[in-house]
């Protein structure tokens, strides 16, 4: 019987057998202190539960629990599965799609840079070739498409819409905004600086705060009523003229140290003022033009050798003279047009070069002798009027509106015997070209 012990033993489950083992064990100290230990180890084992006289290890222990909730652990393990699948998949999808939106990124991108560079580089590059009419013209059509493209992906994209904002602000003024470009498409100038204009109300709408954004958004809508009002738009132009003098004082408010902001209102101010006196809404003007001057003259009281700041105040003087004196001021008409008349001619000295501040000097004192013969006065108006027949012959070759004028002048000067009390001189047919004149 006792040689059939151990085989017995090796029969038992191992945990049985550890049991059996301990509680035969010769030491004292290594058996059950007591009955009702042993009873708890062999209970501990039929509910699958750790016993004492088992070493005692995480792995055994976790054993234990999984042999007494299988049906729980196994659920468990089925769950966990299914989220790895699920990570495995959802990780998987997420590779895919981030291919695909690089690869429309990249797309995105090559059309973002045909467009700009058909505009900013191509363009420019052909610009003034003789015969190239055609070729401009489908760049620009090319570009718009382009353009429309983009913006139909760009909302909520603050910096693609600012940057297309400005894309179409250089399509319009190729296409005839503010008359700077020989295609002469004003309507269409107009259209993409409209276009323009709601992607930066866009911007400022998400960003209020953002003052670069406000500052693009009146620039726009400055040349925006500056190109209407070159249309004949004059409704339209006067509206836009009052929304981005709101949009500029906010600008001013909000940064009150700020010297080209408070240049820019001074000559909207101005240019807003030119609109109702050429539209015979005098007393409607006057209040613009001093506060547009008063700006002018504030600024150049902490900068007075700033040439643009001259050029601005000789400009506003020139305008206002012309209101001044058809409200029947001649005196004060005459004192704007002096002070105008000292501010070219420093200039003319600073920058001899200059034509356009060569011409100006010359339209001042064209403007003075069209203010004596207004009023009738033949001695001034001789006596002014032979300055301006001096004027540079060369200049007659560089700018044919001064040719005319000059024309007139000398026509008028010649033929007239004695003391003279002419009429208003005629002034050039386009009442567009009148007031760009000033």
């Amino acid at each position: 019987m006792a040689e059939q012990e151990p085989a017995r033993q090796r029969r038992l489950a191992p945990e049985l057998n550890n049991i059996v083992s301990m509680a035969m064990r010769k030491e004292p100290a290594r058996r059950y202190s007591s009955v009702e230990q042993f009873s708890e180890d062999i209970r501990r084992y039929l509910e699958q539960r750790p016993i004492i006289a088992r070493k005692d290890t995480v792995a055994y222990r976790a054993r234990k629990f999984v042999r007494r909730n299988k049906l729980p652990v196994a659920a468990a393990i089925l769950v966990l599965l299914a989220l790895a699948a699920g990570m495995v998949a959802t990780s998987w999808q997420a590779r895919i799609a981030n291919t695909e939106r690089a690869r429309a990124e990249r797309r995105f991108h090559d059309v973002r840079k045909l467009a700009n560079s058909n505009l900013f580089d191509v363009y420019p590059e052909i610009e003034n070739l003789a015969g190239s009419l055609k070729a401009r013209e489908k760049i620009l059509r090319n570009a718009l498409t382009y353009l429309d493209s983009l913006a139909q992906e760009a909302t909520g994209d603050a910096e693609l819409q600012s940057e297309l904002a400005t894309a179409y602000e250089k399509v319009g003024d190729v296409q005839g905004a503010l008359n700077t470009s020989s295609l002469g498409q004003v309507q269409a100038g107009l259209d993409s600086y409209g276009k323009a204009a709601r992607l930066r109300r866009a911007v400022l709408a998400d960003h209020p705060g953002d003052l670069t954004a406000k500052k693009q958004l009146a620039n726009n809508i400055y040349v925006t009523a500056r190109t209407l009002w070159n249309n004949s738009q004059t409704a339209e132009a006067e509206t836009a003229f009052a929304e981005t003098i709101r949009l500029q004082r906010e600008l001013i408010a909000a940064q009150p140290d700020a010297a080209e902001l408070k240049n820019r209102l001074a000559v909207t101010l101005i240019d807003y003022g030119a609109s109702p006196v050429f539209n015979f809404q005098t007393a409607k003007a006057i209040p613009l033009f001093d506060e547009g001057l008063a700006i002018i003259q504030s600024l150049r009281q902490k900068n007075p050798d700033d040439a643009e700041l001259q050029k601005t105040r000789a400009r506003g003087l020139r305008i206002l003279s012309k209101a001044r004196a058809a409200l029947g001021d001649h005196a004060s008409g005459l004192e704007a047009l002096q002070e105008a008349h000292a501010l070219s001619r420093e200039l003319g000295r600073q920058f001899p070069q200059d034509f356009r501040l060569q011409r100006s000097v010359w339209l001042t004192e064209t403007m003075i002798c069209e203010l004596f013969i207004d009023q009738g006065d033949g001695a001034e108006a001789m006596r002014n009027c032979e300055r301006t027949i001096e004027f540079r012959g060369s200049l007659c070759k560089t700018s044919p509106i001064t040719a005319w004028w000059l024309l007139i002048w000398r026509s008028r000067i010649s033929t007239t015997p004695g003391p003279i009390a002419w009429p208003p001189i005629s002034r050039p047919p386009s009442r567009r070209r009148r007031r760009r004149s000033a």
